[in-house]
């Protein structure tokens, strides 16, 4: 029997649940990137009960089929930060981040924010934090952190892997964030402007300090 992670926004409008067989086995890092910072606290609020105080975001790497919600879909909203080709859903109801995924359902991937998960279980349950990515975004003494930091393309790696896994199977058709057999967000994803760009990665609004 699959175990399962129980998923919940912070008003609760919005729960499911994540089922795997090995619940130890989920990839789990840590990413400091300017687009999650820029993300969770600049455009969401939700800095205190999110990032770490380095600026980190801990995120758990699950598939699509294996991503339940059974209440609150319709509170599903994504943002497109840049105009490329990742869409970062959060809760229309609260904003809650929920997680990011890639433009298309073609590639079945879900970088799971841990603070969307019920109850975060401890060691070993979910096994430890695998890496740390892009530090050098991160903020104060990153020295002890530095230990565990991970180049971005080791972990695509792994997750190419599961992706063709899930294209050979089928499963990728399975998945809350897009319309069945069409590669449409279930939400119209919404691109920032220049001038919300500027303000969600902190550049001043004359724009001397140069695009993010």
């Amino acid at each position: 029997m699959p175990n399962r992670l129980n998923l919940s926004c912070r008003c609760g409008a919005v729960h499911g649940h994540v089922a795997v067989d090995d619940l130890s086995a989920l990839p789990r890092y840590v990413c400091y990137c300017r687009d999650c910072q820029a993300f969770i606290h600049h455009l969401l609020g939700r800095s205190n009960d999110v990032l770490d105080i380095s600026g980190g975001t801990e995120v758990l790497h699950v598939t699509p089929a294996s991503l339940h919600l059974r209440r609150g879909s319709e509170h599903l909203r994504c943002l497109d930060l840049r105009g490329g080709g990742t869409l970062r859903w959060f809760t229309a109801c609260c904003a809650s981040p929920i997680g990011s995924t890639p433009k298309y359902w073609g590639f079945p991937f879900v970088s799971l924010v841990a603070a969307f998960i019920r109850d975060m279980p401890d060691e070993p349950v979910i096994g430890p934090i695998r890496g740390r990515l892009n530090l050098k975004h991160a903020h104060g003494d990153v020295a002890p952190l530095e230990k565990d930091a991970l180049p971005v393309f080791r972990m695509l790696l792994g997750t190419a892997r599961t992706i063709l896994t899930e294209r050979v199977s089928g499963r990728h058709r399975a998945t809350p964030f897009f319309l069945p057999d069409a590669s449409v967000p279930v939400s119209p994803p919404h691109t920032l402007t220049a001038q919300e760009r500027r303000r969600a990665y902190g550049v001043p609004s004359d724009g001397n300090a140069g695009s993010p």
